[in-house]
């Protein structure tokens, strides 16, 4: 169970109260350099968590690389059978972070036509079903690409209709998203 006034005191600290209602989505490096430092020390798992890739991007807030990929670990560290994972398949790193997780674990690719969510025919899939075309999404990079794969992945499992990922996810929704460009 979680101290909710230890929670208090670390959403303070991180001085992220004013993101404390909104539902998940991108965070600025800032919030995200803050959001590394706790999931270095934190106690319980969140219900849901996704981990798209392990690569040394964050080098700045980590001594090195194997205290950045513990801190990701950390993210599933304790998680439980009730509680879903979802990851990238095609990143070796991830992998071979992630071979005893002790929850229900989901998978995208960009890469390979899997049992999960991935990318073929410049299409988005999930099991099969085609959610979304690539032609659809309005940012660019291949990261982009596979966070918003990670992102249909959660929602699919949860039940959110195709139209509305089209909706948040293609041009009247993200649009061209500036910070996301880097």
């Amino acid at each position: 169970k979680v101290n909710d006034q230890e929670f208090k005191k670390l959403i303070d600290l991180l001085k992220l109260e004013l993101r404390i209602d909104h539902l998940p989505n991108e965070l600025s490096g800032g919030q995200q350099t803050k959001v590394r430092l706790a999931l270095m020390t934190m106690k319980k798992s969140p219900d849901v968590s996704i981990i798209t890739n392990v690569t040394p991007n964050h080098l700045d807030v980590h001594k090195d690389y194997n205290e950045y990929i513990e801190a990701k670990a950390n993210i599933f560290k304790y998680k439980n059978e009730e509680d879903y994972f979802i990851y990238n398949i095609d990143n070796e790193d991830v992998m071979n972070e992630t071979k005893d997780i002790s929850s229900t674990v989901k998978y995208f690719s960009s890469r390979n036509e899997i049992n999960g969510c991935y990318v073929k025919d410049n299409c988005i899939y999930y099991y099969g079903d085609k959610v979304i075309s690539r032609d659809d999404i309005f940012i660019a990079g291949l990261h982009n690409v596979e966070n918003c794969i990670s992102a249909i992945m959660l929602v699919k499992e949860f039940g959110v209709s195709n139209e509305i990922i089209k909706d948040v996810i293609g041009d009247q929704g993200f649009g061209d998203v500036v910070v996301r460009k880097k």
